[in-house]
């Protein structure tokens, strides 16, 4: 319902964000729709204990060639695109919370 639109439109303007910086494209949606089902995650205690609306997990840029251990000459690049697409969630997620 609405609290999965919400989601998903914080997800998609912050993975256009990313993508923006340097062109790396990224993906989003659910867990289970990208990676695999699971059930347990800490996404879903936080969402469920603490009733956080936006809670997320982030794969950074690699396809599966260098898994978590970048090449130093990604490294930077990665951190100013993840920042970006940070910012963008920040924003959108305080316009959210302080409308209510």
């Amino acid at each position: 319902g609405y609290q999965r639109r919400v989601r998903g439109k914080c997800a998609k303007k912050s993975v256009k964000a990313l993508e923006e910086k340097y062109g790396t494209k990224y993906d989003y949606g659910t867990w289970s729709s990208l990676l695999y089902s699971s059930s347990g995650t800490v996404m879903d205690w936080v969402h469920e204990k603490l009733k956080v609306l936006f809670s997320y997990t982030v794969e950074l840029r690699d396809k599966g060639e260098y898994g978590f251990l970048l090449p130093e000459s990604q490294i930077m690049e990665t951190g100013e695109e993840t920042l970006a697409g940070f910012k963008k969630f920040a924003k959108y997620v305080l316009k959210r919370v302080t409308k209510s």
